[in-house]
């Protein structure tokens, strides 16, 4: 299961912890530079945090993948980070890509299933 937490709520961390601004997914230098002057608002900065997630994966899915890993099979992956109750923190950001890529997954494996039954390819 996939959870989220604050940095500072050691309590909510549950099985694996990914702290965010020290892996992969972290938001680019820039982006968060941009935010800090103020150049973005929260809004703006989730939608090009996103940009930047897809083009990881796009590149890599190895990362987003083993966080799934992480997160399923009966056990449990938190993410956090240290951006108290933003609504863009970039936790919040990352768990809603994850759960859209499971949800891809789970759909594409369904469908690979029912052509197999299906006697197709």
């Amino acid at each position: 299961m996939l959870y989220l937490a604050r940095e500072d709520e050691p309590a909510r961390h549950r099985g694996a912890v990914l702290h965010v601004a020290a892996s992969p997914f972290a938001p680019s230098p820039r982006l968060l530079q941009d935010l800090g002057n103020g150049r973005l608002d929260g809004e703006a900065f989730a939608g090009r945090y996103l940009r930047e997630l897809r083009g990881r994966w796009e590149r890599d899915p190895r990362p987003f993948l083993d966080v799934l890993a992480a997160a399923g099979d009966g056990a449990d992956c938190t993410l956090v980070d240290a951006w108290g109750d933003e609504p863009h923190a970039p936790r919040r950001i990352l768990a809603a890509a994850l759960r859209q890529i499971a949800a891809t997954q789970r759909s594409a494996a369904r469908r690979r299933a029912g052509v197999r039954r299906a006697g197709g390819a």
